[in-house]
């Protein structure tokens, strides 16, 4: 199941606790939440404790249980109107519906924005991991192909091709030989050359390279790092942000460091990190096309 940025701030805001017991909306709009169940609740929020904008509200997930919009979608809380239990927030690209489970989050000392800026230090603490792209596909009678950004001689790993397979979900990715990498000059992307092709084939490169910076709620984290050892990491660097602003004087936040530290050290031992492979050094990489697998489809002559 795929993780993106808005688990990782409303987990970390739960495991710091400071999210509230979640609830399923009685109703709303795109710039609303509605909970009319408050009412039976032995204390109501208070109207005062919003006009502040303290707080975020989260759709955690969506009552048609399809992952559409609004779920995963976060706005920060800018009133709470007691007569008609509903909160006022920013503007969702959908709207929230009887059934969507939503959770009100206090940001009141450890900062959104902050938890985003130190999820991604902690992203590119982890160092290069390797990474996927398929945004190019063979053309009929051609040789070169610009690479996409961020991807050279340097840190590519590998290049595939897309195998003969008639199977949409089986792309049979096959190494290729003959790899060569044009350098560029400053400011403008390597170019990949490959012999031709038929027309129509996925190319697979592999490369080292840093995380995608994490920006909005949907930033997906790469499903092969594990989530648990992120988690730990990003919460171990909340708890330790917060300790050095309070110079170590709180004992609570304290309490929590040597907490953090110890779930981190238990997550890396469950859960290592992956490292990205090294490339290999000869100047041809893998089998030739066509050598031991009819499934591969043959350069042009």
């Amino acid at each position: 199941m795929a993780k993106y940025l808005w688990n990782l701030l409303l987990d970390t805001y739960t495991a710091l606790g400071r999210a509230e017991e979640p609830f399923l909306a009685t109703g709303g709009s795109t710039t609303t939440m509605v909970n009319n169940l408050i009412q039976y609740l032995d204390e109501e929020p208070d109207e005062s404790d919003f006009t502040e904008q303290r707080y975020w509200g989260f759709v955690e997930w969506d009552a048609a249980g399809a992952g559409a919009a609004p779920e995963g979608q976060y706005a920060r809380i800018s009133a709470y109107a007691s007569d008609t239990w509903t909160y006022t927030l920013g503007t969702l690209t959908a709207t929230v519906a009887a059934g969507d489970r939503c959770v009100i989050v206090s940001e009141d000392d450890v900062p959104l924005q902050q938890i985003i800026l130190l999820a991604n230090q902690v992203m590119d603490d982890f160092g290069e991991i390797e990474l996927l792209d398929n945004s190019l596909s063979t053309v009929a009678q051609q040789t070169e192909y610009t690479l996409p950004a961020g991807i050279t001689r340097e840190n590519l790993i590998s290049v595939e091709i897309q195998g003969i397979t008639t199977d949409a979900n089986d792309n049979r990715w096959i190494p290729v030989q003959d790899v060569d990498i044009q350098p560029a000059t400053a400011g403008t992307e390597h170019t990949l050359i490959l012999d031709q092709y038929s027309a129509g084939y996925e190319i697979l490169l592999r490369y080292k390279g840093y995380h995608p910076k994490l920006t909005v709620y949907n930033s997906e984290i790469e499903a092969g790092l594990p989530y648990q050892t992120i988690k730990a990491a990003l919460r171990a660097a909340v708890v330790d942000w917060m300790n050095n602003n309070l110079e170590g004087l709180n004992d609570y936040w304290v309490a929590q460091d040597r907490k953090s530290a110890q779930l981190l050290g238990q997550a890396k031992a469950e859960h290592p990190l992956p490292r990205a492979r090294m490339k290999n050094k000869i100047t041809t990489l893998g089998l030739g096309y066509g050598e031991e697998d009819p499934g591969i489809p043959d350069p042009i002559s």
